[in-house]
């Protein structure tokens, strides 16, 4: 198994992993503490912390 790439772009600190690219920034104002992942043309973010909804 091939080792995962591990560099910052454009600010964020990101990790390869097989097709996907794990990132986050150390500053995103008016955010929780998220990870973002990218696969091809597809994004999603997931939260670190549960968000409450009322």
């Amino acid at each position: 198994m091939p080792v995962p790439k591990k560099l910052i772009e454009n600010g964020a600190i990101s990790q390869y992993l097989s097709f996907y690219r794990l990132y986050f920034y150390s500053h995103e104002p008016n955010e929780p503490p998220h990870v973002h992942i990218d696969r091809d043309k597809s994004s999603v973010k997931f939260w670190l912390e549960p968000v409450n909804r009322f």
